[in-house]
């Protein structure tokens, strides 16, 4: 059986991969393979996303898949950004984060509440192979907290039918998740590192 580092702290990414990668491939953890886990170091999600698959990659000799996401909204001049996981301290809750960006883009000077959700996969190979897979996802920041079921910005990123993704079905939820998408993108290259 293949086996395949994901670097991510949310579980439900390694669960996305997990999904779709299906019984033949072993998910293993930084931990697992023992070694650190690579700091979040860099000024973009695409940065981020190749320099923590690659670090890992190499310290770990396995194929290795992770990912950088957050929230993008116009109005703050892109924050949260790739400090969308403590946008409100390092301790901070999600709730507190949300909260945080419902305050600012109230007090914004605009009318823009235009925003996205940005999932970027970074796929490498102990030997140096190394590709970047992207999703988005257009919205607009909603003006309070909605929805039941969302995690992180989910309750408060409004889709173009005027739904918050956590006013959602959850069947409907999984096509608003740009992970998904950069991850199906990703699917064919995380396949060809496994096989050779």
């Amino acid at each position: 059986m293949s086996k395949l580092l994901v670097v991510s702290d949310d579980d439900r990414a390694v669960d996305d991969i997990a999904a779709l990668l299906g019984d033949d491939v072993e998910i293993v953890t930084p931990a697992q393979a023992g070694i650190e886990r690579p700091d979040d170091d860099g000024s973009s999600f695409t940065q981020i996303a190749m320099d923590l698959a690659d670090r890992a990659a190499r310290a770990s000799g396995m194929v290795t898949v992770a990912e950088a996401a957050g929230l993008v909204v116009d109005a703050l001049d892109g924050a949260p950004g790739v400090a969308s996981g403590q946008y409100a301290g390092p301790d901070a809750s999600a709730e507190d984060n949300r909260a945080l960006v419902l305050q600012q883009v109230r007090e914004a000077d605009t009318q823009s509440r235009s925003a996205r959700l940005v999932s970027v996969i970074g796929v490498a190979g102990p030997g140096g192979e190394l590709r970047t897979f992207e999703s988005t996802l257009e919205g607009v920041i909603a003006t309070e907290e909605r929805g039941v079921e969302g995690v992180g910005y989910e309750p408060i990123f409004e889709l173009d039918d005027g739904m918050t993704i956590a006013e959602l079905l959850p069947e409907d939820r999984r096509d608003a998740n740009p992970r998904l998408t950069a991850l199906a993108a990703a699917l064919p290259f995380i396949r060809e590192l496994l096989g050779s």
